[in-house]
């Protein structure tokens, strides 16, 4: 690998390829630009309606300069790393397992960092994360070979995403009972329309 300014001059990099519906991050450089005049607006309801205005919100409140400069000190401050150290380490001391079980602990969660780019995107993964309130990944398997595991993990932008609770009812003598309480994500594309109407 070559620098050359501060820009790293690659070869072609063959990608995993795996399955997704999710299109893989372009990481080209490519920046949207936001400045100049900001408008401000009054919520006179001052409540979100649901987790989209609540991250929209937050997304425009970061574009503030002074917001984005105080959002720039947590980040700096939270993420501390040099060229020789990473900025996480799995801490396995007090894991009660044998020496070889705590080695491929170690070795996956390398694998895993590996694969997020963590040690050069770790300050733009916690900065996303502390923006939006929550951070989504798709793990990608090679359908053809699963015994590979994860061959790829590909960042969802959480207003792709709706999270609902899953409640099945327990019918017992005509009463509703909650068996279990899970938390479901659905991709927004694929959201059921409703008709509202009179049908023909």
């Amino acid at each position: 690998m070559s620098q050359l300014f501060g820009f790293s001059i690659n070869g072609a990099v063959s990608k995993p390829k795996g399955q997704s519906p999710i299109p893989p991050q372009q990481d080209d450089g490519v920046a949207t630009v936001a400045g100049g005049y900001f408008g401000h607006c009054v919520d006179i309801e001052g409540t979100a309606r649901n987790e989209f205005d609540l991250i929209r919100r937050y997304r425009d409140m970061a574009l503030h300069p002074e917001v984005d400069t105080a959002i720039d000190e947590i980040v700096n401050e939270a993420i501390v790393s040099n060229e020789d150290q990473s900025a996480v380490q799995i801490e396995l001391s007090n894991l009660e397992v044998g020496e070889p079980i705590k080695r491929k602990i170690r070795k996956e969660f390398e694998y895993i960092k590996k694969l997020l780019n963590f040690d050069k995107k770790a300050h733009e993964i916690f900065r996303n994360w502390y923006i939006d309130g929550r951070v989504y990944y798709h793990k990608v398997i090679d359908l053809a070979n699963p015994g590979k595991g994860i061959v790829e993990v590909r960042y969802i932008d959480p207003l792709k995403l709706s999270s609902f609770w899953c409640v099945p009812r327990l019918n017992l003598c005509g009463r509703g009972y909650v068996q279990r309480v899970t938390v479901c994500l659905l991709s927004a594309p694929v959201l059921p329309c409703v008709r509202v109407g009179m049908s023909d």
